[in-house]
C-alpha cells in the first residue's frame, strides 16, 4: 500500500533528503509550501496518510520572527493536521 506523506520544509536541507529517501522507496510525497496556490494548509493537508513537519528558521533578525515561523508556523500546521483529519 503507497502511503502519501505530506512535508513541510521540503526546500530545507533535511526536507531534500527526506523526500528524496521517500521517494526512493515508491512513497507519494507532496512537499508543501507557501503560499498554497488558492488553497488552504487543511486542504493541502486533505488525503495525507502522514504528516512531515520540517518547516522553521534557524535564524531570524528578531526574536518576534523566530517565535512566528517555529511557535506559530508548527501551531497552524498542527491545527490543519487535525482539521484535515476529521473531514
Amino acid at each position: 500500500m503507497t502511503r502519501r506523506v505530506a512535508l513541510t520544509g521540503a526546500s530545507g536541507f533535511i526536507g531534500r533528503h527526506v523526500i528524496e529517501h521517500l521517494a526512493a522507496r515508491g512513497t507519494d510525497v507532496v512537499a508543501l509550501r507557501r503560499p498554497f496556490a488558492g488553497h488552504t494548509l487543511r486542504d493541502a493537508l486533505h488525503g495525507a496518510d502522514v504528516l512531515v513537519h520540517l518547516a522553521g528558521v534557524v535564524s531570524a533578525v528578531r526574536e518576534q520572527e523566530y517565535f512566528a515561523a517555529n511557535v506559530d508556523g508548527t501551531r497552524a500546521v498542527a491545527e490543519a493536521a487535525r482539521a484535515a483529519a476529521s473531514r
